[in-house]
């Protein structure tokens, strides 16, 4: 199905499933020729735009320059430009390619702080037939199918999560279930899955419920609510191609990897960025 397309009517816009926006390019289609204003529409309405088939943004700074038309950039580690790739030696589970707990960027910033936008472009991607594609579940989708009792208990949780500094020492927040978009306003969820017991990742977080409602179980709920996440109606799963551009909503998505194996050539780009007034 299409949607009302931008500006530029050579340029295919399609409703995927289960949720996002495709923009399908092609000739001389550039990323700099997208009207920045259409594309945070595009991504208000939809929570996720896929560009493929554009040119342009070849270099760090023309990549930055293009997510700066959608917001400040936030800079991680100093850099605008955040590489995610697996490394030889890994320091975080971030740079592996097992298993990463679904979650959202910006977990452990203070509160209003984490990032609006998620835009990612990619470099190299493996054959999609042996994994290594991103994994972004809808959590309106996820509220809206969730039975009132659900619906309800789920309103009066709130997680506490821990990870290891650098230092030595525990980053810890707590951090209730349910809560409004920050600019929007409609509900989503803000969680991040515990790791399986049997699962050995660097710099987990951990997830706890320290105060389950009476008569409720914490690893029950836990569960109940890991497999409303990746219910396939509320998940989609991006198959990189070399050069697409991915913006994503990480106010209202949540995020993660599909497992891949080591050596395989998997690497993407990303900038964060916040909305501030100038794109209110």
């Amino acid at each position: 199905m299409s949607v009302s397309p931008p500006s530029d009517p050579t340029i295919d816009v399609r409703r995927q499933e289960p949720f996002g926006a495709r923009l399908l390019g092609g000739g001389d289609a550039r990323l700099a020729g997208l009207p920045p204003e259409r594309l945070l529409d595009l991504v208000a309405e939809h929570h996720l735009v896929v560009l493929r088939g554009f040119t342009g943004a070849a270099t760090d700074e023309e990549f930055e320059e293009f997510a700066g038309g959608l917001g400040e950039p936030v800079a991680w580690n100093g850099s605008r430009t955040f590489y995610v790739e697996a490394h030889a030696e890994p320091e975080d589970h971030l740079f592996e390619t097992g298993f990463m707990p679904i979650h959202w960027d910006g977990l452990y910033m203070n509160a209003g702080s984490a990032p609006d936008l998620q835009i990612f472009q990619c470099l190299r991607a493996t054959d999609p037939a042996v994994g290594g594609a991103t994994l972004f579940c809808d959590t309106t989708l996820v509220l809206a199918g969730a039975d009132p009792g659900t619906r309800a208990l789920w309103e009066g949780l709130t997680f506490r999560y821990e990870r290891p500094t650098a230092g030595g020492g525990v980053v810890t927040r707590e951090v209730p279930l349910v809560v409004p978009h920050p600019r929007l306003g409609h509900p989503t969820l803000r969680f991040s899955e515990p790791v399986p017991e049997d699962v050995v990742i660097i710099n987990p977080t951990t997830t706890t419920l320290p105060r389950p409602p009476a008569g409720h179980d914490a690893a029950r709920i836990i569960e109940g609510i890991r497999r409303a996440l990746y219910d396939p109606r509320h998940m989609y799963a991006h198959r990189w191609q070399a050069g697409d551009v991915v913006i994503a909503d990480n106010q209202t998505l949540l995020h993660t990897r599909e497992p891949y194996p080591p050596g395989m050539p998997r690497k993407l780009r990303r900038v964060t960025t916040r909305l501030g007034a100038r794109f209110s």
